[in-house]
């Protein structure tokens, strides 16, 4: 049961990351032409700029279309995005970090809400987004190709038949209240 639960909560992180990327990136998305940079494109020599979209547009032939990959990090106090190029492995811009609190409503208890979770990763990646695209000068939503995800592991949220979750209250890895529980099954061997 409690490996049927873990998979069903993996499932939903991943659907909400997928839906909160695909979310700030609509949201801050228009259509665009290909682009050249020389951040990105290192063998580019000329460019200019359209100004009907803001966007570099290449006057070469031979040259790369961007490519970047978005980078998710759930820990136990922030969220964290960036954008790197896939080509470099750089970042575009320094990773953003939008923290959230740990309640501990009582001894050995430590709790946090999955809503504050999902609108801290909104912000991180509609934040990252927005910082790669000044970064760079032009959108760079339609040349992210790729997102990983990677977060802090045993966090339980209790999900209804339709998959929402049950309260806004889940206990983290730090949460201890079973501690006598854990010492009874120990000492039984």
């Amino acid at each position: 049961f409690s490996t049927i639960i873990f998979n069903m909560i993996n499932i939903l992180y991943f659907l909400i990351v997928y839906v909160v990327t695909i979310n700030a990136i609509s949201s801050s998305s228009t259509s665009h032409t290909s682009i050249n940079t020389s951040s990105t494109q290192p063998n580019s020599t000329t460019t200019s700029s359209d100004t009907a979209t803001n966007t570099p547009t290449n006057t070469q032939t031979n040259t790369q279309t961007p490519n970047f990959v978005m980078a998710i990090d759930g820990g136990t106090e922030s969220i964290r995005a960036c954008i790197f190029d896939t080509r470099t492995g750089l970042p575009l811009h320094p990773p953003i970090s939008t923290p959230y609190p740990t309640h501990h409503p009582s001894p050995g208890h430590a709790i946090q809400s999955p809503s504050t979770w999902y609108a801290s990763l909104c912000n991180s990646a509609r934040s990252s987004i927005s910082n790669a695209t000044k970064t760079l000068g032009y959108d760079v939503t339609p040349y992210i190709t790729g997102v990983c995800v990677d977060t802090t592991c045993c966090t339980v949220v209790f999900l209804d038949d339709d998959m929402a979750p049950l309260g806004d209250e889940s206990m983290i890895w730090m949460d201890v209240r079973s501690k006598e529980e854990c010492q009874n099954i120990i000492a039984m061997g």
